[in-house]
């Protein structure tokens, strides 16, 4: 794992007191942050390049000690401010996904809190909120609270307990804390130093309604009082329910009583993240029709919400936003998670545009490896808070594998969004590449097939490739997309030109002079926006000659076209093909041979491409392959995933190396 440098560590050990206004500690296991974040190396470079900048800085808040036991999930971060003290409140369970966790035992606490009064840099050590709770309230129902024995503790039949599932937090406007979570409702009047239990709010004898899956905020409203806003869970033998009304609870004595108000939202709205601005209740929710998307909607006490569809979409397993208005921009943000990749993102929109559902991707905040619920989990980033003292926001997230072990990390980045994007988007100095000394294969792939090449990535981790991705043409949001994931998995990116147009006739017709103006010069000025400097071009239908290569070589360190196996001679008898590994550097234009229509041809069987494989180990050379979709038939030029495969695992069984353009001297 690629690890770097992370400004602050914060608290790990656990606490079982009811006041710890001085238990500070600063100190925390540098490998564990790294190994429960697992970025991937481009994110890692990414951020440590933007940390250097001085825009963002990642730090763990509490990482579970290794006497942990099976309550080593700690997760599902909230936060807010009170003067210059931020408390964030988290859980600590067995994990996200029951299956494969631990089993429940007295530390399982839906109500960890944690409190900074320096910016972040420090932490309490963790206090446990039931710590406040008469022991008859704190065990109602059994260790596992109401709407997680479904989860849990499937054997406990009992309706006993808190009818709330997540949680929510806020500052009142007199500056108190208040937390709603799964053993109740708690107040802190200190700046969260201590705690008060509201033994009867929202237990199952005073609340006779369905569980309630709350948002992340609480808000203070000078008519309304505090209010919070979810949506029903359904009851504990009814598991994740799926109701279409947006229910706002409000409490005008301080939290120690609450009432309900229900509006239909026409769909199944899920854990709203609400804003009030400018005197509007705005709400961005996910939808869980099908787990795909996130809807905004607009509403006033008294009336049903009114509903506007976005452009949030996802192919699944969307998750909670944090949903701000950004002080220094003037626009409202978003902190997303994008978990089908393991992606968090920030987004934002000019409050004039609300109405259009149409959001603005600004930059990727971090990227982690694993596929989400099965070997990776995290993120959550409602509940961020803004710090308008320090121009910052802090973000909260939570990071690990879904049974265990979990941390909460803090993501602190600045609110001047376009810094934050411009460094982002910028790349870390480059180091020219070392000389090769082992044999390998270049491999790379050619034009605009996006979506063959996103699909393949796992055939690529699996094997350990790392190839270069030639593009063609306008350099587009699906474009940029496709180049941020690729790159995110270690591949290269290479120019094809503007129009995949033959370059000797273009030289012969026009100019050397118009082929870069009208072919190169846009495309890289694009590539450079999208946070890419390609070092290598190939040649669209290897069309390329001596006058050719003189001018793409002042751009470009090296170049790639084709040709034809010689007539009479086999692939691994053709010398153009092949160059020593030590001697790359002096061939700036590269012959690739092609691998479409594998092994269907006479000249990629794959007899012919293992003897071009066993040369190249053999006599430590490099060879460069091309293609273009990936896919089990056309349209267009294609290679089959199978052929690919066999090409892989015989390179690796040679002990050939993989490289890329970039890493050509």
């Amino acid at each position: 794992m690629h690890r770097f440098l992370f400004i602050v560590l914060a608290a790990v050990a656990g606490s079982k007191t009811t006041s710890y206004a001085d238990d500070i500690v600063s100190s925390a296991s540098a490998s564990a942050s790294t190994e429960l974040l697992s970025l991937t190396n481009a994110s890692a470079k990414q951020l440590g390049h933007a940390q250097q900048l001085g825009v963002i800085e990642i730090a763990p808040v509490n990482l579970p000690p290794e006497s942990a036991g099976d309550c080593n999930h700690l997760g599902w971060p909230i936060a807010t401010m009170t003067g210059d003290t931020i408390v964030v409140m988290h859980r600590q369970i067995p994990g996200h996904k029951a299956k494969g966790a631990g089993n429940p035992d007295p530390s399982m606490s839906y109500g960890i809190v944690l409190r900074s009064e320096d910016g972040g840099k420090t932490w309490s050590k963790p206090h446990d909120l039931r710590d406040c709770m008469a022991p008859e309230d704190r065990l109602r129902g059994g260790i596992v609270p109401l709407s997680h024995r479904a989860k849990f503790d499937k054997s406990n039949k009992s309706t006993l307990g808190y009818k709330v599932h997540l949680h929510s937090i806020g500052t009142t406007r007199d500056g108190a804390v208040i937390a709603i979570n799964n053993h109740g409702v708690f107040r802190s009047d200190d700046h969260g130093r201590t705690w008060k239990h509201f033994s009867t709010a929202l237990r199952d004898d005073n609340f006779p309604h369905e569980i309630v899956n709350l948002g992340p905020r609480v808000l203070d409203h000078p008519t309304h009082g505090l209010m919070a806003f979810g949506n029903w869970f359904g009851e504990a033998n009814a598991y994740h329910k799926l109701n279409n009304k947006l229910v706002a609870l409000t409490s005008a004595d301080r939290g120690v009583t609450w009432s309900v108000e229900e509006n239909d939202a026409g769909f199944p709205q899920y854990e709203p993240s609400v804003l009030l601005h400018e005197d509007s209740f705005l709400f961005v929710t996910r939808d869980q029709t099908k787990v795909r998307g996130h809807n905004q909607m607009s509403w006033s006490p008294g009336k049903s919400p009114t509903i506007i569809d976005t452009n949030l979409k996802d192919p699944r397993l969307v998750d909670t936003v944090d949903f701000s208005f950004n002080p220094i921009t003037r626009r409202f943000e978003l902190v997303r998670s994008e978990r089908h990749r393991m992606e968090l993102w920030l987004w934002s929109m000019d409050p004039a545009d609300w109405a259009s559902g149409i959001w603005r991707r600004e930059c990727r905040l971090l990227g982690r490896t694993g596929d989400f619920y099965s070997t990776a989990d995290g993120f959550h980033p409602a509940g961020a808070v803004i710090d308008a003292k320090r121009g910052v926001q802090h973000i909260f997230v939570y990071s690990g594998h879904p049974n265990g072990p979990a941390g909460v990390f803090r993501i602190t980045r600045t609110l001047d969004t376009p810094k934050l994007t411009a460094a982002l988007a910028k790349q870390p100095p480059a180091t020219a590449p070392a000389k090769l000394s082992k044999g390998g294969v270049v491999m790379t792939f050619d034009d605009r097939n996006f979506n063959d090449w996103i699909k393949a990535l796992p055939l690529f981790d699996e094997f350990g490739v790392k190839a270069t991705f030639f593009i063609s043409g306008k350099i587009d949001a699906t474009a940029r997309e496709a180049i941020q994931e690729l790159r995110d998995h270690g591949h290269a990116i290479g120019s094809h030109s503007v129009n995949h147009l033959k370059a000797v006739e273009y030289f012969e017709e026009k100019s050397p002079e118009t082929f870069l103006q009208k072919e190169i010069d846009p495309q890289l000025k694009a590539f450079k926006a999208a946070g890419v400097a390609p070092v290598s071009f190939a040649y669209p239908m290897s069309r390329n000659n001596k006058a050719t290569d003189e001018t793409l070589l002042k751009v470009f360190r090296h170049l790639r076209t084709g040709r034809n196996v010689a007539a009479g001679k086999r692939l691994s008898e053709d010398d153009a093909f092949f160059v020593a590994a030590d001697r790359i550097g002096e061939h700036g234009c590269l012959y690739g041979k092609g691998i479409d229509y594998a092994p269907l041809r006479a000249d990629r069987t794959y007899e012919q491409l293992d003897g071009a494989l066993e040369r190249a180990a053999r006599n430590s050379e490099i060879i460069v392959l091309y293609a273009h979709r990936i896919s089990e038939a056309g349209p267009g030029n294609f290679v089959s995933p199978e052929a690919l495969t066999r090409v892989f695992s015989k390179a690796n069984e040679l002990g050939l190396q993989f490289y890329t353009y970039d890493q050509l001297p």
